[in-house]
């Protein structure tokens, strides 16, 4: 049984895999169950199978992308200097640009499906929660604190990360980023000396 078990999620993680890979290249409407399953080197009825629709095939996509890019946010931004932090966090946009992830998030994002926007939404309201958490931990590393509300930190961070990285799905990175340096100085204008 256990071996069928592991077949089964080897199988499935292979399937997600073929769909974020297709979306990473392709808009989602131009995304066959097909090609999911030519991808995955499976018959399409084992896409059926195991997620039943294309909305629920790529529903679970979003959910998986999501966490990826929450994980290498949260990542990018923890540990060693502010500079250190902003520097990973710069290399995170510039790859999410290059690898497709950007252009996979925007079509799904766009999708238009009710399911699939709500797993986007809350994927960016969790990224927005764990960017503010970061954010305020950074802050606090240089004696400053906040004088807008640690949510709305959060928000603005992500409205700069993704729309500085549609701007870099047309532009070449070092024609971008002075604007992101630029943009953490707007972050930091939105701090004052934290009591002592």
């Amino acid at each position: 049984m256990n071996g069928r078990r592991a077949r089964s999620e080897v199988m499935v993680s292979d399937i997600l895999g073929a769909a974020i890979g297709l979306l990473r290249n392709y808009a989602l409407s131009a995304i066959t169950v097909g090609r999911v399953a030519e991808e995955a080197e499976c018959a399409k009825g084992l896409v059926h199978y195991h997620f039943g629709t294309k909305e629920a095939l790529f529903q679970s996509a979003a959910e998986q992308l999501g966490k990826e890019r929450i994980a290498q946010w949260e990542a990018s931004l923890a540990g060693g200097s502010v500079e250190e932090a902003i520097e990973r966090s710069w290399q995170v946009l510039v790859t999410e640009s290059l690898d497709g992830t950007l252009r996979a998030w925007v079509s799904l994002s766009a999708h238009g499906s009710e399911v699939i926007g709500q797993t986007v939404k809350h994927a960016e309201s969790v990224l927005a929660e764990r960017l503010a958490e970061r954010l305020l931990s950074l802050f606090h590393e240089l004696g400053l604190e906040a004088r807008v509300p640690a949510g709305e930190l959060g928000w603005l961070l992500v409205s700069i990360i993704n729309g500085m990285g549609l701007a870099l799905l047309d532009r070449e990175a070092a024609e971008l980023e002075g604007a992101y340096a630029a943009a953490w100085l707007g972050l930091l204008s939105l701090t004052g000396p934290a009591p002592r």
